[in-house]
């Protein structure tokens, strides 16, 4: 409990204010300027200084403490940060491209964030709202870019995100307790906005084992008794063929 009150402190005293700010200057600054403010959040987001796991926690730190901080790190920065960021008025003077690309990196460095440090998130009570927040911060840029290579670009991110899950058994209630939950809940936000996305990544499986039908041995049979006619048939006319040349 005295790990986590500090680890609360210090998140409350220096990290959020730290990466609050450069997610504002991301916003309010001008091109180029904005475009180095991320290139430093990404690199503050992403540093190996930051704990990983519980290996890396700080005395007196446990893993749920280092959990609590990446959960923070994603539902208190960098998902209202995407979302305002959607919204940002860019100055007409900048090309449209650089808007895009702008966006395509910020919503990059989210879901890079999110699936490093996933096994570490799964062990965080309120796990399911972070996977929501994520999901629904992806495809509100889905909308936003439809027709476009950013909405391209994050629905890939969202397949990314899914697979990943899928294959570190996230979704499976033989590796985690509320897989199955998570599963449902997931898709229940993202089957209204991406409707087939289900069938297309994990398709339903299908029994290539060919049953017997009831009709087949008596196909057999029949087919079975033409051959033998036929060969009846060629024996006989080899017969009258030999009479003949006699």
């Amino acid at each position: 409990a005295g790990g986590l009150r500090r680890s609360e402190a210090l998140w409350h005293a220096c990290w959020r204010p730290l990466l609050s700010a450069f997610c504002t200057l991301c916003l309010q600054l001008p091109y180029p300027n904005c475009s180095y403010a991320l290139h430093v959040l990404q690199q503050l987001m992403l540093s190996p200084a930051l704990p990983r796991s519980e290996k890396d926690a700080g005395p007196g730190e446990s893993k749920e403490d280092v959990a609590a901080f990446w959960q923070r790190c994603i539902d208190d920065v960098m998902v209202p940060f995407m979302k305002h960021l959607a919204q940002k008025q860019w100055d007409p003077s900048i090309h449209p491209r650089f808007a895009v690309q702008f966006r395509q990196r910020a919503l990059n460095l989210m879901v890079k964030v999110f699936l490093q440090r996933l096994t570490v998130l799964l062990d965080v009570k309120e796990f399911h709202v972070t996977l929501v927040g994520v999901i629904d911060t992806i495809q509100q840029y889905i909308l936003l870019g439809k027709g476009t290579t950013l909405g391209e670009m994050a629905l890939e991110a969202l397949k990314n995100l899914l697979l990943v899950m899928h294959s570190t058994g996230a979704f499976s209630p033989e590796t985690n307790p509320t897989g199955r939950e998570l599963c449902n809940l997931a898709w229940a936000h993202i089957e209204p906005v991406c409707p087939g996305l289900r069938e297309t990544l994990f398709p339903p499986k299908v029994d290539n084992k060919k049953k017997p039908s009831s009709e087949e041995p008596a196909q057999r049979k029949a087919v079975d008794e033409e051959a033998h006619e036929e060969e009846l048939k060629s024996s006989a006319e080899g017969t009258k063929s030999g009479e003949k040349a006699d």
